[in-house]
């Protein structure tokens, strides 16, 4: 909606304007809608779009764009630059080329952060147990873990993510050294065995925690968006339980 206020009103210095939108937030009502201004663009306009995977982007969006790839940052060198940034602790360096994507600034904010160790342990402990709670527990008991921590809620979607991701891994026979989290390689093996969920259940739980990023980046209500996610996540531990009674 910013762009289609602003896209009348010309450059005041030089010849050009520039946006820099973050793709990751925009849903397909989003897209659509910059879909209409880059039809027929200002001749001083100019669009940056980053985003994290160009697969979610509309076909009709990434046929207008020149796509750059900039390529993830090598782990070695990864680890010497969180090193001269003054991290030290090992098993925090581990998880922040794990979920840091080879990205240094999200690496250096997770290996910065006080309590992401704390957070990933309680969010480990918390979905353990949750294939078990009822759909009240779930509106209640569940939701507020989320509300709690709802300052912290892209860093519990990349944690919650990347455990799901995990599972589906061992779930699928994959080697130990594939996962985001190895050293929870044993309870997830435990876990899998325990709910043998198919890898397009797995799918459609990582499905689910993305459209409730997305909602949530795009300011949708936040309570609704993750209780939608949790009750759709419980939905594919739940038929799993039924189909083995």
């Amino acid at each position: 909606a910013r762009v289609h206020k602003d896209i009348s009103m010309a450059p005041q210095i030089g010849d050009e304007r520039v946006w820099l939108i973050d793709g990751n937030g925009l849903l397909e009502s989003g897209q659509n809608a910059l879909l209409k201004v880059l039809e027929e663009p200002s001749a001083y306009a100019r669009f940056i779009v980053t985003i994290d995977d160009p697969v979610r982007l509309l076909p009709t969006l990434l046929s207008r764009a020149v796509r750059v790839d900039i390529p993830p940052m090598e782990e070695a060198v990864l680890e010497e630059f969180l090193r001269e940034q003054g991290v030290s602790e090992d098993e925090k360096i581990a998880l922040a080329k794990a979920f840091g994507q080879g990205i240094p600034g999200v690496s250096l904010e997770i290996a910065s952060s006080e309590d992401f160790l704390e957070l990933r342990k309680s969010l480990v402990r918390w979905f353990l147990k949750f294939p078990e709670h009822n759909t009240a527990e779930v509106l209640t008991e569940d939701y507020k873990f989320f509300e709690s921590n709802r300052g912290r809620s892209n860093v519990l979607f990349l944690l919650l993510h990347a455990l799901v991701r995990d599972c589906l891994v061992i779930s699928r026979g994959g080697e130990f050294d594939l996962l985001m989290q190895e050293d929870l390689a044993k309870a997830f093996q435990k876990f899998t065995k325990h709910y043998r969920l198919s890898a397009s259940r797995w799918a459609n739980m990582s499905r689910s925690i993305n459209k409730a990023r997305l909602h949530i980046q795009a300011n949708a209500n936040f309570e609704m968006s993750i209780c939608n996610m949790l009750l759709e996540i419980r939905e594919e531990f739940h038929y799993v339980r039924n189909s083995e009674r």
